[in-house]
């Protein structure tokens, strides 16, 4: 299957006081064999305060060049600098007049151009809106036929004119909009706190190769403060764990509620105990999955680490047949050979209730020549209990039907119940 098609509007400026457009944009860049990046725009945000420029995020790039081969050795997808200038582009610089739009900008005009390719290969465009929506609300302005291919994420209203032009022309006629107006204060707020996530830059991503670094020095000073914000993630979030067809359903990017056709915002009655943070919770709730799958990222990049199979390239196949219970969030396994990590994030969505697998497949030079034995072992890392009886809606487990290594089955069934691990071995 595809990877999503994802183009990322974001008000991002280095000199600017807030950063977590930069945390953000690290986050997205580290999890592209997860989301397929085929734009990244500077546009401008509400009171032009804050307006974001390419030359920035060409900034950002050449930073996650510097790691770029540590990052390769985890998994493809990840795209070379010169891929990712190639789609960089400049939007609005100013915030849309009281009309909703303008003139065409190289950003709204890729935005169709992207839309169209999604449509022609049988896909969606996803636009994540991180700053204001003048780029994307030009780019339906002038070509509305493309609103059934694009799925909107927006955060907040971060150009008031362009905004209302969205709600009052295409509230309905795009495949899906999830409209994020306070959800995402959940991946930085707290019960207790508005305030961002301390402490987690100095121990997760300082010391973690190029970007590491990077990530946590613009973390080291947001409004004269210093910690994690990431408040525009949640776009991102969506696409690593989750039913991305439903955002009424559990996901790391937060649960929306439905008001119309292909329309959905913030969820009731799971906010904090303060104004301005309803379904906030839904983001919270699994913060600390999320921060550490994240962390597990910034570890590929430390000088020392655990040395991957070679991937991608080589023609052998290694297939694992899974399926789970949920409660707050997927069961995800980690696949080693020999001890050497292969991947380290499997979300599973299939649902054992219901008799649901999923077949998850890995490619590489994963064989050496001749005849000998290879262990493949699956490491269950994220159980989940509430306490109560019951499977589905009440504890997180892993099931595998079977594994296979160049053809060769072994159906030897495993239940996880808690975190352990299970090996499956083959001579080949």
């Amino acid at each position: 299957m595809a990877l999503p098609r994802v183009f990322i509007s974001t008000d991002l400026r280095l000199e600017a006081q807030e950063k977590d457009d930069v945390q953000s944009l690290v986050h997205a860049l580290m999890y592209q064999d997860k989301m397929n990046i085929v734009g990244i725009a500077g546009t401008a945000s509400k009171f032009n305060t804050q307006d974001g420029l390419v030359r920035d995020i060409d900034a950002v790039i050449d930073v996650y060049g510097k790691d770029l081969a540590k990052l390769r050795e985890h998994g493809s997808g990840f795209k070379s600098v010169e891929a990712l200038k190639k789609v960089s582009h400049q939007g609005a610089t100013d915030t849309a007049p009281p009309k909703g739009y303008s003139k065409p900008t190289d950003s709204s005009e890729a935005i169709i151009a992207e839309a169209r390719k999604a449509a022609a290969a049988g896909e969606k465009l996803n636009v994540l809106t991180w700053g204001g929506e003048a780029d994307i609300a030009q780019a339906l302005h002038d070509s509305p036929g493309i609103a059934k291919h694009v799925r909107l994420f927006s955060i907040d209203t971060q150009d008031i004119h362009a905004k209302k032009y969205l709600l009052d022309n295409f509230k309905g006629k795009l495949d899906l909009w999830v409209d994020n107006m306070t959800t995402f204060r959940g991946t930085y707020g707290t019960p207790e706190s508005g305030s961002m996530i301390k402490g987690w830059h100095e121990a997760n991503a300082k010391g973690h190769g190029a970007l590491g670094d990077f990530f946590s020095k613009v973390s080291s000073n947001i409004f004269n403060k210093s910690g994690v914000k990431m408040g525009d993630s949640p776009t991102v979030l969506r696409f690593l764990d989750g039913d991305q067809d439903d955002p009424t359903q559990e996901s790391w990017g937060g649960e929306f509620r439905k008001v119309s056709d292909g329309y959905y915002t913030d969820l009731h009655g799971q906010g904090f105990d303060r104004p301005g943070t309803q379904g906030a919770r839904t983001v919270y709730e699994n913060r600390e999955e999320w921060l550490e799958d994240f962390a597990g990222r910034f570890d590929w990049l430390k000088d020392k680490g655990p040395i991957p199979l070679p991937r991608p390239g080589g023609d052998d196949v290694i297939t694992v047949k899974a399926s789970g219970d949920h409660y707050k969030g997927n069961p995800n396994f980690v696949i080693q050979v020999d001890g050497k990590t292969l991947d380290l994030t499997n979300r599973v969505t299939a649902v054992h209730d219901k008799d649901q697998w999923q077949t998850f497949t890995y490619k590489g030079d994963l064989d050496a020549p001749g005849i000998q034995e290879r262990e493949v072992e699956i490491i269950f890392n994220n159980d989940a209990w509430n306490g109560r009886k019951g499977a589905n809606g009440s504890d997180r487990n892993l099931y595998i039907d079977e594994v296979s290594f160049n053809g060769q089955v072994d159906d030897t069934d495993a239940v996880f119940k808690w975190n352990s691990t299970k090996s499956w071995l083959f001579e080949v």
